[in-house]
């Protein structure tokens, strides 16, 4: 934090703060081997305000702030294998290899998390604000904004995720186990992003 008088009507303040916020779990007898296994989370954010005395009874301040908060999903620390190579007939849309999900009806789910995943947020606000003094009389105006702007990138199901629902045995389980998917869904890599 830094403050400077630029003049003695005139005060300006600037704020930086970073933070890190990482958590990995590197104990494979903690892990279900193909879960995913930490995040990274480093958070900066920078503010400026200018206080103007305009003589005795006005004061006006500018605040002007900027957020950036990166979300980073971090793979698992264990070796997977795509879905080609556990003898799939396609390939998945990922940069980095990761197991098939698959779903059993009324039984259970087998997910390996997602490989990467990456959410982004900058948050822009600006906030200003006048006070009036008055004999026995204060007014205070002010005006407040905000702007967000979020990216999100996504490995969701980009291996696929097979279905299960006992078509071709009658028991879900059973399909599993002699490998009759009744479904298949493969994802491409997801994007989005969203502003206002």
């Amino acid at each position: 934090k830094g403050d400077q008088r630029l003049s003695p009507a005139n005060n300006l303040s600037v704020r930086y703060y970073r933070n890190v916020d990482r958590s990995r779990d590197t104990t494979p007898g903690n892990l279900f081997p193909l879960v995913s296994a930490g995040s990274n989370l480093p958070l900066q954010s920078i503010t400026l305000l200018d206080t103007h005395s305009y003589g005795p009874t006005v004061l006006h301040a500018l605040r002007l702030s900027y957020t950036r908060i990166p979300s980073y999903g971090e793979g698992s620390l264990l070796t997977q294998k795509t879905a080609k190579e556990l003898g799939g007939k396609f390939n998945q849309q990922t940069t980095l290899p990761m197991t098939p999900s698959a779903s059993i009806s009324n039984r259970a789910g087998i997910s390996p998390g997602a490989s990467s995943r990456v959410d982004v947020d900058n948050i822009f606000q600006a906030e200003a604000k006048l006070s009036w003094m008055r004999g026995r009389h204060a007014l205070k105006f002010g005006w407040a904004g905000t702007y967000t702007r979020q990216l999100t990138e996504s490995a969701f199901r980009a291996s696929g995720n097979f279905g299960f629902d006992g078509t071709f045995t009658g028991f879900s389980m059973a399909d599993y186990m002699i490998g009759k998917p009744s479904t298949l869904t493969i994802s491409n890599m997801y994007y989005t992003a969203l502003q206002g």
